[in-house]
């Protein structure tokens, strides 16, 4: 199934949810990839160049911009 169970030093039990531990595996994966790949644009390309704005574009999209054209709309992040 999508759980499992493990004894550990014969009395000690610990459950696992193998789609949550796949799930929060992709997104560091994730996160590491996209970070890696914009260090290399923004080495390759000098901080310039239709690539490295596109690279930003995306960044921004991830993390919550809307991008209607040129228009740019961020949100604010309010945690307390």
């Amino acid at each position: 199934m999508d759980k499992i169970k493990l004894l550990r030093n014969q009395n000690h039990f610990e459950d696992y949810d193998l789609n949550k531990a796949i799930e929060d595996f992709d997104k560091l994966i994730e996160e590491i990839l996209s970070e890696l790949t914009g260090k290399i644009i923004k080495k390759l390309f000098n901080n310039q160049g239709k690539l490295y704005d596109e690279c930003l574009r995306i960044n921004k999209i991830k993390n919550g911009a809307i991008i209607i054209g040129e228009t740019i709309i961020r949100f604010e992040n309010n945690k307390a």
